[in-house]
């Protein structure tokens, strides 16, 4: 009887390698739209003035008389930041006996934590952002299916920036300096025969990066930026059921100011007390004798939201950005 030369052979791990489904970097554009901007303290006001200083005033004067007096008006809203943290046991009796590719446990976690606390962050501020009710009404609209969605015959997403252009400045006094969509709705976009006749006679589609910068000139911006983040919604043990972050279909105007200066214009901001941060300690009542299990764990503290805001009535509303919904699906 023949050997079966498959029962003589035990599987070893390709040293080095491991798959991991993780968002890269460039994926996320939470820190883009909601810009870096830190604080000293977890609770601080931002002020801002009302439209009082586009009134005209009567500037005509004797010598004699007095001159006019002219006002302002400012008003404040809150900054609240909150402490967002995850942990992880690290335990040396599994790195002495795991399989190389998954023995470097301390540094799987530590990238797990931080992957996720990036997702977090990006799927906060996408909510904000990619909700009508967070915007005045005069600063967000839906596009009408088969009528004038940008993959539509009768769309026109050049129109459709003028009236961006015209709503922003009318409201914070700035034009839209950028965009942000999900890829989903870049890819969208970029195929559709609307855009395609718009570059028909340029070489944009040979390269990405052309791609985008054609995009961001039609849209009359600078800076474009494309949300490629994913995030699994299903319960744990369910079906995967991956989706986009930034879901698909929005496209938002907004004024970019990274590092607003005083009295200075930013559509929002992610306002950060403590930096992303790392701590471990040995758990005195756990381990081997391979050592203790280390509890590691990773977080930040900050708050997210508007920046320059609609009014002192409506100080959670966005001032300086344009929502279009059903822009593409």
């Amino acid at each position: 009887m023949a050997l079966n030369r498959a029962d003589f052979i035990t599987r070893t791990p390709a040293d080095n390698m491991l798959f991991m489904l993780l968002n890269d970097d460039q994926d996320f554009i939470g820190l883009d739209v909601f810009p870096y901007k830190p604080v000293d303290a977890q609770q601080k006001k931002k002020y801002q003035t009302d439209t009082g200083h586009l009134k005209p005033v009567d500037d005509v004067g004797d010598s004699k008389a007095a001159p006019r007096k002219v006002e302002y008006d400012v008003f404040s809203s809150n900054i609240t930041t909150s402490l967002y943290k995850l942990g992880a046991d690290v335990d040396p009796r599994d790195e002495a006996i795991f399989d190389v590719p998954v023995s470097q446990v301390r540094q799987l976690q530590m990238r797990n934590i931080a992957s996720r606390l990036r997702l977090a962050h990006e799927l906060r501020v996408a909510s904000m952002v990619t909700t009508s009710g967070n915007y005045p009404t005069a600063l967000t609209s839906a596009l009408t299916t088969g009528t004038n969605r940008w993959i539509d015959a009768g769309g026109d997403f050049e129109a459709d920036s003028n009236t961006a252009r015209k709503a922003i400045k009318n409201q914070c006094g700035k034009l839209p300096n950028a965009v942000a969509m999900s890829l989903t709705t870049f890819d969208q976009l970029r195929t559709s025969p609307l855009f395609r006749d718009r570059v028909k006679f340029t070489n944009s589609f040979l390269d990405f990066e052309a791609v985008k910068k054609t995009v961001a000139v039609a849209l009359n911006v600078e800076h474009i930026f494309i949300g490629g983040a994913k995030y699994d919604s299903a319960n744990d043990g369910a079906t995967a059921n991956v989706g986009d972050v930034w879901g698909s279909g929005y496209v938002l105007f907004f004024y970019y100011n990274p590092s607003p200066a005083l009295y200075d214009v930013s559509f929002g901001h992610t306002w950060i007390r403590k930096n992303l941060y790392t701590y471990e300690a040995l758990d005195p009542k756990r381990g081997s004798a391979d050592g203790r299990i280390t509890e590691i764990e990773g977080g930040w503290e900050y708050d997210y939201g508007p920046g320059f805001v609609a009014d002192s009535s409506h100080t959670t509303l966005f001032g300086a950005g344009y929502l279009f919904r059903n822009v593409t699906a």
